[in-house]
């Protein structure tokens, strides 16, 4: 029994580093995004406005730069929210379900089942307060 927690324990360990490899992802393909973005518009919003400025004026060319600037950070945005998670965390997810449910079918007695039954959602809960104490120290930091 104690083998089968101690599997799950490390199968969730899996699962949590997988979410937190593809959210460090995400946010390094954003940051990237952004910074792309504001250094390219920084020129592109100087020429668009100054090409704007005769036909419009300036109030409109500003509101025409601004627009396109909102576009573009928009598709930045979107192209980092549509990325695909791992498959690593796909399987690690399958893993932890198919230990659950080892766990569960080979509980012998009542007592083991009453053990499996508390311990797997403390464990669970373990973890999430790990993933914010995470994020709690990457905020402060």
């Amino acid at each position: 029994m104690f083998r089968q927690i101690r599997l799950l324990w490390r199968v969730e360990v899996a699962v949590v580093e997988a979410r937190v490899r593809h959210l460090l992802h995400r946010c390094a393909f954003m940051a990237i995004g952004g910074i792309a973005a504001a250094i390219g518009l920084c020129m592109a919003n100087a020429a668009a406005y100054f090409a704007l400025e005769p036909v419009w004026g300036s109030p409109g060319a500003a509101a025409a730069v601004a627009a396109a600037d909102f576009a573009v950070a928009g598709i930045f945005v979107m192209t980092a929210m549509v990325r695909a998670p791992d498959p690593v965390l796909k399987n690690a997810i399958e893993l932890r379900q198919a230990a659950m449910n080892d766990s569960l079918a080979s509980a012998r007695d009542p007592v083991e089942t009453a053990l499996l039954s508390i311990l797997m959602p403390l464990a669970s809960v373990m973890v999430r307060s790990l993933r914010r104490q995470t994020k709690e120290d990457r905020k402060s930091a």
